[in-house]
C-alpha cells in the first residue's frame, strides 16, 4: 500500500471508530472531545495504532482551519432572538472575562509553578478562554438544557471569545521574542485586530448574502462549497489586513444567520455535519500528536493550572465581569463552572513551538493536560450541577419532520409545529371547527409515533404534534386559537 493510501486508509478507520466510539462515550457520560483525543493518543506513536506523526506546524495550520469553520458555525447556529438579551452580558464575558482569566492566571502560575511572568502571561493568554467546539459539544451531545438566557450566553461566549485569547497568546508569543515591544503598540495592535475583524466579518456577511441570492446555481451543493470559500477567503483577508480572522468568520456567520436566503435550511444542515467533523479531526490530530510519556510528566502542573482555572481565575473574572448584569448568584456559579477548554488552547499552544520559544513543548503538555481535565471534570458534571442548582428546564428535541420548507425572501412562511396536551380544550375538535389565518395550512399531526395527513373531519386527540405552514405572525394568532400561550 502506498503512503497515501495508508494516510487515507488510517485516517477512514479512525473516523469510523469515532463515530462509533462516541455511542459508548454518551452511555458513560464521557465528554466526546476526550473520547476523540483518547482515540487520536491509542492510534499514535506510543499507542496501538503506531502511526508517527510530529508534524506540529501542520497541526497548528489544519487546527485554525478547522476553528475558523467551527467559529462560522457557531454565528451562523445563533438565534437572534436571545442575542438582544444577551449581548451586553457576553460581550462582557468575551472580552472583560477573557482579559481578567489571563491576568489572574498568569499572576497564580507564577506564584504555584514558580515560572517568569512572561511565561506565565503567555499560559494565561493560551487558557483565558471558553472553547466553542467543547461547550456547543458537550451542551448539545449530552441535551442539556437550562433556564432563561444561560445556554444562549454561554454559546454566544464561546464563539466569540476565541479571538481576543488569540489576540493575546499572539502578543505574548512577541514579548518572549522581541523585548522591544511597546505598551502603546500592543493596545493598538489588539484594536487594530479587533476593529478591522469586525468590518471585514460584517461587510463580508452583507454580500455574501447578496452573492447566495444572487448566484442562482444549477447545483445547490455548490452553494455549500460557495460559502466554505467565503469562510477561508474572510478569515485569510482579515489576517492579510492585520485584523483577526477568527473574530471575521464569527461575525461573517453572524450576519449572515438571521437573514432569509437561497438553500438556508440546507446549509444549516450542511453545517451542523462539517462542524462535527472539523471537532472529530482536530481532537483525533491532536490526540496523534501527544506523547503519553512525555504528557505524563506534566501531571502535576497541569492539574496545578487546572485548579487555578476551575476554582480561582474563572469564577473571579465570570462575577466580576457580570457584575453589574441582573444573573443571579446560581447562575454565575453554572457559568463559571462551565469554562470549558477545548482544541483552542491546544491550537494555540502550538504557537509558542513554532516560534522555538524555550520550553515551549513543556508549555504544550501542560495545556493538553490542562484541556484533558478540565473537559473531564467541568463537562462531566455541568448537568449535575445544573440540577443542583435547579437550573435545568425541559430539553426540545430538535423536530425532524417528513418535509421541510426552504426559508427564502420569495416565501414568508415555515414549518410550526404545537403540542396539544390533553387538557387541552380542543381536543375532541375537528380541524373544520378551529378557525385558523386565511394564509396558513395544517399539514400534518404527528400521532402515537406516525404522521397522520389532515383533513377536515380530523379530531385532534391528546399529545398530537400540529404542524403548520404559516408566518411568524399567523403562528401566533394560531397559538391563541389553540389556546397556547
Amino acid at each position: 500500500m502506498k503512503y497515501f493510501d495508508y494516510i487515507i486508509f488510517s485516517i477512514s478507520i479512525l473516523l469510523m471508530i469515532s463515530v462509533f466510539a462516541s455511542k459508548l462515550s454518551s452511555k458513560i457520560s464521557l465528554p466526546l472531545l476526550i473520547t476523540f483525543l483518547g482515540i487520536g493518543m491509542l492510534a499514535g506513536s506510543e499507542g496501538i495504532g503506531k502511526i508517527y506523526f510530529d508534524d506540529i506546524k501542520f497541526a497548528q495550520n489544519l487546527g485554525i482551519i478547522a476553528l475558523a469553520i467551527i467559529l462560522f458555525s457557531g454565528g451562523f447556529f445563533a438565534e437572534h432572538k436571545y442575542i438582544k438579551n444577551i449581548l451586553k452580558k457576553g460581550i462582557s464575558l468575551s472580552t472583560i472575562g477573557v482579559l481578567l482569566t489571563c491576568i489572574i492566571t498568569a499572576i497564580f502560575a507564577k506564584i504555584l509553578l514558580k515560572i517568569d511572568i512572561k511565561n506565565a502571561l503567555l499560559i494565561g493568554s493560551i487558557l483565558s478562554s471558553t472553547d466553542a467546539s467543547a461547550v456547543f459539544s458537550i451542551l448539545r451531545s449530552k441535551n442539556i438544557s437550562l433556564k432563561g438566557d444561560i445556554k444562549p450566553l454561554l454559546e454566544f461566549e464561546s464563539s466569540s471569545n476565541d479571538p481576543i485569547a488569540f489576540i493575546l497568546t499572539i502578543i505574548s508569543v512577541s514579548l518572549l521574542t522581541n523585548a522591544q515591544v511597546d505598551t502603546i503598540d500592543i493596545f493598538l495592535l489588539l484594536i487594530k485586530k479587533i476593529v478591522l475583524g469586525l468590518l471585514i466579518g460584517f461587510s463580508f456577511g452583507k454580500f455574501l448574502i447578496k452573492i447566495l441570492n444572487s448566484l442562482k446555481l444549477e447545483y445547490y451543493g455548490l452553494y455549500a462549497t460557495f460559502s466554505l470559500a467565503s469562510i477561508l477567503f474572510t478569515y485569510y483577508t482579515s489576517e492579510f489586513f492585520d485584523g483577526n480572522g477568527f473574530l471575521a468568520v464569527y461575525i461573517l456567520g453572524l450576519t449572515i444567520s438571521n437573514k432569509n436566503f437561497f438553500w438556508k435550511k440546507f446549509l444549516l444542515d450542511f453545517y451542523e455535519s462539517i462542524n462535527m467533523l472539523m471537532q472529530i479531526l482536530i481532537f483525533l490530530m491532536l490526540g496523534l500528536l501527544i506523547f503519553p510519556s512525555k504528557l505524563i510528566l506534566s501531571w502535576k502542573s497541569s492539574l496545578i493550572l487546572s485548579s487555578i482555572l476551575i476554582f480561582i481565575s474563572r469564577p473571579i473574572a465570570i462575577f466580576l465581569s457580570l457584575s453589574l448584569s441582573k444573573i443571579s448568584v446560581k447562575e454565575k456559579l453554572l457559568i463559571s463552572w462551565v469554562g470549558l477548554k477545548g482544541a483552542a488552547p491546544i491550537v494555540l499552544a502550538t504557537f509558542p513551538v513554532t516560534n522555538n520559544i524555550k520550553g515551549a513543548y513543556d508549555i504544550f503538555n501542560i495545556i493538553f493536560f490542562a484541556v484533558c481535565i478540565s473537559c473531564i471534570v467541568q463537562g462531566s458534571s455541568i448537568n449535575y450541577l445544573a440540577k443542583i442548582l435547579k437550573l435545568t428546564a425541559p430539553y426540545k428535541n430538535k423536530s425532524h419532520h417528513p418535509i421541510e420548507i426552504e426559508e427564502s425572501n420569495n416565501l414568508d412562511a415555515n414549518l410550526f409545529e404545537c403540542n396539544i396536551d390533553d387538557k387541552n380544550e380542543i381536543v375532541g375538535k375537528a380541524i373544520s371547527e378551529l378557525v385558523f389565518p386565511q394564509n396558513t395550512l395544517v399539514l400534518l399531526i404527528f400521532r402515537d409515533q406516525k404522521y397522520v395527513i389532515v383533513k377536515g373531519n380530523t379530531v385532534i386527540k391528546p399529545n398530537d404534534t400540529l404542524i403548520f405552514l404559516a408566518n411568524q405572525k399567523d403562528f401566533l394568532e394560531i397559538k391563541k386559537t389553540l389556546l397556547i400561550i
